[in-house]
Parts: structure tokens; sequence; C-alpha cells
């Protein structure tokens, strides 16, 4: 998925990001992983939007990252992908990605993707979703956020999250 567990992977949060609010914190910094800032972002606007890869997280600057929309981006549509291309992601090659179809979301298009699409997506549908509505999104909106902040959202409240809170967490 996109957005992991706290052990191998953080979703930060900058001015512009896509992570939204879940009550006083995000998905935020866990054990050695860093919820960078914008120049390094985890779940952030690079452009139009970045969830990449750095080192061992699957976060990074926009010259690195998978899931981005810079140069060879991992997350968006097939067209003017933010998924990356196919041999140059950070994810995965197109035919087994971690994000989701073109026709229907704006994640990428892959028939095994991690993230699925909209309406089966890893991270859930709009109502119970971390990357939320396909309409608008480069990493996801619902309402006017990238990663959207419904009720039971994947990457969701603090006491529902995917990336659960860790008892070394710092608040992104």
């Amino acid at each position: 998925m996109a957005v992991s567990r706290c052990d191998d992977m953080v979703v930060s949060r900058c001015d512009n990001m896509a992570v939204s609010p879940c009550d006083d914190m995000e998905v935020s910094r866990c054990d050695g992983m860093a919820v960078s800032r914008c120049d390094d972002m985890a779940l952030s606007w690079c452009d139009d939007m970045t969830v990449s890869r750095c080192d061992d997280i699957a976060v990074s600057r926009c010259e690195d990252m998978a899931l981005s929309r810079c140069e060879d981006m991992a997350l968006s549509r097939c067209e003017d992908i933010a998924v990356s291309r196919c041999e140059d992601m950070a994810l995965s090659r197109c035919e087994d990605m971690a994000l989701s179809r073109c026709e229907d979301m704006a994640l990428s298009r892959c028939e095994d993707m991690a993230l699925s699409r909209c309406e089966d997506m890893a991270l859930s549908r709009c109502e119970d979703i971390a990357v939320s509505r396909w309409e608008d999104m480069a990493g996801s909106r619902c309402d006017a956020m990238a990663v959207s902040r419904c009720d039971d959202m994947a990457v969701s409240r603090c006491d529902d999250m995917v990336v659960p809170r860790c008892d070394d967490m710092a608040v992104s």
C-alpha cells in the first residue's frame, strides 16, 4: 500500500500536502522514519503531488519519488500520471503497481494494484478511505483533501488508522 505501517513507511504533512489532519496528528513519524517537510515529503504536493520513496522509506523528494508527479511520477492518471512510468516507478511496474486504474482514478492504472480502484481500494472508498475519491486527485481528494479525512478512512482518525499511532511517534 501507498500508506503502509509505521515500521516501513511515513506519510508526512507539509504546507500543501495531501494528508489531512487526523485530530491532532497525521500519519506521523515512527521509529527512525522521517516525516519530512515539503522538500523531503512523504505525501504532499510538489507541483501536483508526491508520495515518494527515499532510502528505506516509501517517501522522498520529487527527484526520487515513486508516487508523485515530477518528471517520472507514480500517482495519477495513465496519460499524465503520477504513478510513474512502468519502467521507472518506485512502487512497482505498470501491471503490478501499488495504485489504481486510470479510467477510474487519478491514482494509476493496474489490474493488480495495491490500492485498487475507487470502489475497491486498499485504502478504501471515499466513505472509508485514506486516498479518497478520484475525481480530482493526484494522491486523492475527498472534498478538498488529497488524502481525505473521512470517518473511517485507511489513514483514518488516530484511533482507527491503518498507519497506527506508535508509542514514540512524532506528530507531523
